[in-house]
């Protein structure tokens, strides 16, 4: 179940054009707010809202 996580977290962070992936897990790993608050907001851009 982690890996499936993992291998999505990796597929959403390439399609985003994520640079320096390391570094931006490092990141949300320490803030998940801010993986989150991503999330909702390209979810919203790619939705038109």
């Amino acid at each position: 179940m982690l890996a499936t996580l993992n291998n999505a977290a990796l597929a959403l962070m390439d399609l985003l054009g994520v640079k320096r992936v390391p570094d931006q897990m490092r990141l949300f790993d320490a803030q998940p707010h801010l993986a989150v608050f991503l999330l909702m907001e390209r979810g919203m851009i790619a939705l038109g809202l």
